[in-house]
């Protein structure tokens, strides 16, 4: 309730603002008044969410319930985000967590039936994907069905760690873990785990230089 009271001041006072501002600035005014009401509205589709979290139109969120934002999080536009509860009758436990400072370029997307955690100060490109799961396996009798009517997998967590760099059209997918500090280069598919302060790139990725303490 909290919360919600201090986005309707937050609305109130950027409409008193912007007759007033000079007709140069009225432009990025509005750019800026619209972009946050859209956020303070898709920020009450989450459990957990700050009040600096932007979230640039459009955006769809599924099982926001399942989701926590940190401070300062930057969702680029005409992203998903999703947590799956429920497909075909069987049900999942999911949770999605980003942390503090954490900027995601547009077209991204994000879905988990178990666990996905990013860390605080990560940054993305454009067009990433990130997923914890796989519509059926890879079994004669999962690929004698349409991928869609296949029932969804979980292949573990998904943990990234604080300040990891992640580059345009990068695919995350499995039961793994990003080191700190690590660096994905543009275009890679990791499925394995990225020690800290390493540069990984490739499909599938591997590391190709790993940063020491000088």
């Amino acid at each position: 309730m909290k919360v919600f009271i201090k986005n309707v001041f937050n609305v109130l006072g950027l409409i008193i603002i912007l007759p007033f501002l000079p007709f140069r600035y009225l432009g990025k005014g509005l750019v800026f008044f619209s972009r946050s009401i859209y956020s303070q509205w898709k920020r009450m589709e989450l459990k957990q969410s700050h009040m600096g979290m932007v979230v640039s139109f459009p955006c769809e969120i599924r099982g926001g319930k399942y989701i926590k934002c940190g401070k300062n999080a930057f969702l680029g536009p005409n992203g998903i985000l999703s947590a799956w509860d429920s497909f075909q009758g069987e049900k999942f436990t999911p949770e999605i967590s980003i942390g503090d400072n954490v900027t995601i370029g547009m077209n991204f997307h994000i879905s988990a039936i178990n666990r996905i955690s990013i860390g605080n100060n990560v940054l993305t490109g454009k067009c990433i994907t990130i997923v914890d799961n796989a519509h059926g396996k890879t079994t004669y009798e999962d690929l004698q069905k349409a991928p869609k009517s296949r029932r969804l997998f979980a292949y573990g967590s998904v943990v990234i760690g604080n300040n990891v760099w992640i580059g345009d059209k990068v695919t995350i997918v499995g039961n793994l873990n990003i080191g700190d500090g690590a660096i994905i280069g543009s275009n890679s598919v990791v499925t394995k785990d990225v020690p800290p302060y390493s540069v990984c790139v490739g499909v599938p990725a591997k590391v190709i230089k790993q940063i020491k303490e000088q």
